[in-house]
């Protein structure tokens, strides 16, 4: 979650900025209200020379194409969340869900199977929900699972999973092919209602993200 974090104005990460020298490790320092703050390491961290170099690297009238690594599997990181929604939904069903045939797709999945793409997204909400989780069934083909992710910051995801009947992978994933789309109430009891919108899951802002501002600072 370090690398959503970042992307979120919240954490560091590492990086290595390499010019015609050589190489200069450098941390970055994410703010959601001022520039990315560029903290070269300097002593045997990093090329002296390249260090001396970066000035005329770094200025306004330069642009600098920084490619970040954060060592991010998604293959890894979309089978945690579908391990997550499926412990969520066996939470409440118990071994009737585990046992049906939606639940033996996803087992497929959590063992290794081929994972499929386009089941998660960030979900919205008009005000915080009392619970860490909640599962939704969209009658017996589906159900839609919230659940909290706690980090440097709150995130909310929203899995869509095989209900007990079973569905397509691919007819359960073109709910979400449009998620900025989306909008609904959630009734919570017969007093509270809580609405939600979505948004494209944490790792595409990843895949796409784009850095403007920028500051330097030796260490």
């Amino acid at each position: 979650m370090n690398a959503f974090d970042f992307l979120d104005g919240h954490g560091t990460v590492r990086a290595v900025i390499d010019n015609e020298i050589g190489h200069v490790a450098a941390t970055l320092d994410s703010n959601p209200t001022g520039p990315l703050t560029i903290n070269v390491l300097g002593k045997n961290a990093s090329n002296n020379a390249a260090v001396e170099g970066l000035p005329n690297l770094i200025c306004t009238t330069r642009k600098i194409d920084l490619t970040l690594r954060f060592n991010f599997i998604p293959e890894i990181y979309w089978r945690a969340l579908l391990r997550v929604a499926y412990l969520a939904v066996f939470s409440q069903s118990g071994y009737a869900y585990a046992f049906s045939h939606g639940g033996g797709q996803v087992r497929v999945v959590l063992n290794g199977g081929v994972v499929p793409m386009g089941l998660i997204v960030e979900a919205h909400f008009s005000e915080e929900p009392a619970v860490p989780f909640f599962v939704l069934p969209i009658g017996t083909e589906a159900v839609l699972v919230f659940f909290k992710l706690q980090s440097l910051k709150t995130r909310w995801i929203a899995a869509m999973l095989p209900g007990p009947d079973g569905c397509s992978w691919t007819e359960l994933a073109s709910a979400f092919a449009e998620p900025n789309h989306l909008r609904m109430v959630i009734a919570f009891g017969q007093t509270q209602a809580i609405a939600a919108r979505f948004a494209h899951e944490p790792f595409e802002r990843l895949r796409n993200a784009k850095i403007t501002n920028v500051a330097q600072h030796m260490a």
